[in-house]
């Protein structure tokens, strides 16, 4: 097998993995984040917007939950269809094109859940938590 079939390969896996574990949770960590002590400073949550937050990334994680096991599931496969001694092309499109309808069923599921938060959010507390997101992600990407 040639260095660059085996580079491709690797870079496949390695996208393949990470890309699912990275759409599976984006929006997790924000709920996490809205439901510390931190955000709730800065971002002067109300008692009652806390929990409503809390309340939500429940639900969340409840209609999420069904895709764990499968997730789990095509992970196993494309690990094991990378590990094999002969790559077998048709099996990982297959295990790849199968993912496709969770993951479009996750990202409908975050994205619900994303405006549910985002209207628990008044004005202002919206403002300030984009301001927060694009300060992080200027840190997130002097660190790459």
């Amino acid at each position: 097998m040639k260095l660059s079939q085996l580079v491709m390969i690797a870079g496949l896996s390695a996208a393949t993995l990470f890309s699912t574990a990275s759409m599976a949770k984006p929006d997790h960590d924000m709920f996490r984040f809205l439901q510390s002590e931190k955000a709730a400073k800065r971002l002067e949550l109300t008692d009652s917007q806390q929990a409503q937050i809390a309340a939500i990334a429940t639900l969340s994680k409840a209609d999420l939950s069904p895709f764990k096991d499968v997730m789990k599931s095509n992970k196993d496969q494309t690990k094991a269809i990378v590990h094999a001694a002969q790559f077998d092309e048709a099996a990982f499109r297959s295990v790849m094109q199968g993912n496709q309808a969770e993951m479009l069923e996750m990202a409908v599921i975050h994205a619900r859940y994303n405006n549910q938060v985002w209207n628990v959010l008044t004005p202002e507390q919206q403002e300030k938590l984009g301001k927060m997101r694009k300060h992080m992600q200027k840190k997130m990407k002097k660190e790459d």
